[in-house]
């Protein structure tokens, strides 16, 4: 297996071991759903906007996660706010399933978290340059 694939796969386990953790927080916030929207094309992008309901709610907490860093598949735990581990972990996803999105045309999405059902939810478009070619002889 290659350093990537290794690296993948310590991410995944760590993304699910964190959805819990961000699931178990959101119950007890009363936060029923987040939204992270996110676009990007021209080799840049990210996150363009942040929601949750009901919107009175707050994701003002800390919560200890695993976190992974580039070149070590080894996850150590480290303490922050949830709304870095929910932005972190929507753009994991997207990174996995989508990685490059924001090269070129580009693309974007959703990422969506139901509380309730504790099911992610990944919505992602790609931008493409569309060619139509004809020919015509007179």
């Amino acid at each position: 297996m290659s350093s990537y694939q290794d690296y993948e796969k310590a991410e995944r386990k760590v993304i699910s071991e964190n959805r819990e953790v961000v699931f178990d927080a959101h119950q007890e916030l009363g936060v029923t759903s987040v939204t992270v929207v996110y676009e990007g094309s021209g080799d840049s992008g990210g996150i363009e906007d942040f929601s949750i309901l009901p919107a009175d709610c707050s994701v003002e907490k800390e919560v200890v996660v695993q976190d992974l860093v580039w070149g070590n598949n080894t996850p150590e735990k480290k303490t922050v706010q949830i709304k870095e581990v929910i932005e972190n972990t929507s753009m994991g996803i997207v990174a996995i399933d989508h990685g490059g999105w924001e090269n070129n045309e580009g693309g974007g999405g959703e990422v969506t978290w139901d509380v309730e059902t504790r099911v992610i939810t990944l919505e992602h478009y790609d931008y493409f340059v569309e060619r139509n070619y004809s020919t015509s002889l007179y």
